[in-house]
């Protein structure tokens, strides 16, 4: 049965007076004294106790206190334990050499004297324990390396699945931005497309009519010829053919001034002078459409860089525009226009109290011959648009104050480097 004392020393020596005085000089509290009166008993009681201490007689009969020490430090049980050898025959330096090599960390001779041999056991034992505790230090630092390095396998099995995790995401997240891409590019050629369609109808639409009248014109003048009838209706049948052309011939140019507007020419300009100048331009013929035009322009508003005729022109256009939706409404028919500074730009506003323009619409206003009236090139908005844009500003459709249209237009105050 293994003791529990604190501490336990082992004496072998096969005089039993020494062991008694042993016991005595080194009993204290919290010790255990173990002793065995032969090699082969300090052996059995090495295996059945945790020893911290062995005080071993050299000359011993049967197996000496050399061969009992070698045996002791052959087993893995005693291979740390201190041994002090005792002896009162074998002093020599050859002995005491042996002692030590064998594996002794001291050699007292006979007769002991009470107060070396303790003080001596209680440095060794000291050191006993230091070493013991030392060690199981690195048995506990061996123990957190061995849990470290296994912590630190498993974090690499963790970070790479986490990789090849990522790896696989990302190469999903960029197969999805690419079939993102392609619908987008799909989508962006969709909309040419119907924008190019609605582009064909349009023009169509509006050639097919004078073209019709023409030929009308040219089967009457083959059968006046062929009657000999009136010249008067001949060259009134010319007049007719002529103005067909006219209109053919205005359609084309406002194609062409779509696909090939003129550049602004930027200076600095009062914008309220060109807006005041589409007012003067369109306030007779809104006068005698009953519609009520009201302005605030800002008296503040500073200059910027922009072209008179074009603003103008965008601006003549909204009006007209309202003036043509306000055309069969109920009811008070109002134009509000107003200027003001906005952050880093001028803000224009065309407000009308028509039917407004449905938000289902309004993405699509602006693609060129695109138009909700009967008689109509669908050019008007689309071309303003241009202008705008060619002044790096930006022209908005919302809902006014009446739940008709409002026009917005900002245009940058600084020229920008975009500007032509």
């Amino acid at each position: 049965m293994k003791t529990n004392a604190f501490e336990a020393i082992l004496i072998i020596d096969d005089d039993e007076n020494n062991l008694h005085a042993y016991t005595r000089i080194l009993r204290r509290r919290g010790r255990k004294i173990i002793t065995a009166k032969s090699g082969k008993e300090g052996l059995r009681q090495l295996l059945k106790h945790d020893i911290c201490l062995i005080i071993l007689d050299v000359k011993m009969p049967g197996m000496s206190g050399f061969e009992t020490a070698e045996l002791i430090k052959s087993q893995e049980k005693g291979a740390n334990i201190p041994i002090i050898f005792v002896t009162a025959v074998y002093k020599s330096d050859h002995f005491i050499k042996l002692g030590f090599d064998i594996g002794a960390v001291d050699y007292v001779t006979k007769p002991v004297d009470s107060y070396i041999l303790r003080s001596r056991v209680e440095v060794f034992l000291r050191l006993y324990h230091q070493q013991q505790e030392l060690e199981k230090r690195n048995r506990s630092l061996r123990e957190s390396e061995k849990a470290l390095r296994k912590a630190y396998d498993e974090l690499e099995v963790r970070v790479a699945e986490r990789t090849a995790d990522l790896a696989a995401a990302n190469e999903k997240l960029r197969l999805e931005i690419s079939e993102h891409k392609r619908a987008k590019v799909a989508l962006r050629i969709q909309d040419k497309m119907a924008a190019l369609g609605r582009v064909a109808a349009g023009i169509a639409h509006e050639i097919r009519n004078p073209l019709s009248g023409i030929n009308m014109y040219l089967d009457t003048l083959e059968k006046i010829y062929d009657s000999q009838d009136s010249l008067d209706q001949v060259k009134e049948i010319i007049g007719e053919l002529k103005s067909a052309s006219n209109r053919i011939e205005a359609v084309i140019k406002r194609v062409m001034d779509f696909s090939r507007p003129t550049a602004p020419k930027l200076e600095l300009k009062d914008i309220n002078k060109a807006v005041e100048d589409a007012i003067n331009l369109s306030s007779v013929t809104l006068r005698k459409s009953g519609i009520e035009l009201e302005k605030a322009l800002a008296l503040d508003l500073p200059q910027c860089y922009a072209d008179h005729h074009l603003i103008e022109q965008v601006i003549l256009n909204l009006i007209t525009n309202a003036a043509e939706a306000l055309k069969n409404m109920n009811g008070p028919k109002k134009i509000e226009i107003t200027t003001s500074k906005g952050d880093n730009c001028i803000l224009i506003t065309v407000s009308d109290s028509g039917p407004g323009v449905p938000l289902e619409l309004r993405d699509k206003i602006f693609d060129p011959f695109f138009t909700t009236k009967n008689e109509g090139s669908g050019i008007g908005l689309s071309l303003s648009h241009r202008i705008i844009t060619d002044h790096d500003g930006t022209m908005r459709v919302f809902t006014s104050q009446w739940g008709g249209a409002e026009f917005r237009i900002e245009l940058p105050i600084e020229k920008t480097t975009n500007s032509r």
